[in-house]
């Protein structure tokens, strides 16, 4: 049976301290919403979630990244992620455009085969 286990199985690595924090707002977002069409419908809805998260339009309403909106700075700082340690409150935006978000998508992938 495909359930949110599925696609939302914790990396072995974060970027940052923040990076869990988002990581289970978006578990829980999508768990509002249920099922989606497809793994580009999944995506998108990540992405967009994602860029209001951090508070940057990082992806297109299409869903591609918009390279010149990609910081040079490797992180972004979000208050409501801040609880407590060095880097606490912050997301690696490099580790969720380069690691995260496609391990996210090869996740629900492998998970919907499972339907």
């Amino acid at each position: 049976m495909f359930g949110i286990e599925d696609i939302f199985k914790e990396p072995k690595q974060w970027g940052f301290r923040g990076d869990p924090f988002l990581w289970n707002e978006l578990k829980h977002e999508v768990i509002e919403i249920g099922g989606f069409d497809s793994t580009e419908d999944f995506m998108l809805f990540i992405k967009r979630r994602f860029n209001e998260h951090i508070n940057l339009r990082l992806f297109s309403e299409e869903g591609d990244l918009i390279s010149e909106n990609f910081p040079q700075q490797e992180s972004i700082f979000i208050q409501k992620f801040a609880h407590g340690g060095m880097s606490s409150g912050y997301i690696c935006l490099k580790w969720w455009v380069n690691y995260l978000l496609p391990l996210m998508r090869e996740q629900y992938i492998e998970g919907s085969k499972l339907k």
